[in-house]
């Protein structure tokens, strides 16, 4: 189970690592592949027919995090938590 802490309205983070809204997708994915110790699963989702018609999406399934990046700019503009019993909170 990830243990992250909630900056609301910024990023989340743990003891080694900070995701931040505005981060570009590039960053986000180095992170996470220097830290695959604690994040074990990643899906980069995205329209391979269209790529700049919707929103690129990472999902931690393993942690129940989706994080919503924009098409065009490719920057982090949304981080979801959508199961709270596979991540542990702190505020």
């Amino acid at each position: 189970m990830l243990e992250v802490e909630i900056t609301q309205q910024r990023s989340i983070h743990t003891t080694k690592w900070e995701i931040v809204l505005g981060m570009n997708v590039y960053q986000v994915i180095k992170l996470l592949k220097l830290n695959d110790d604690q994040v074990k699963s990643v899906t980069l989702i995205y329209n391979d027919k269209d790529p700049l018609s919707a929103d690129y999406t990472l999902n931690l399934s393993n942690d129940s995090i989706l994080l919503h990046f924009d098409s065009v700019t490719q920057r982090l503009k949304l981080i979801e938590l959508y199961d709270l019993k596979k991540v542990k909170l702190k505020y």
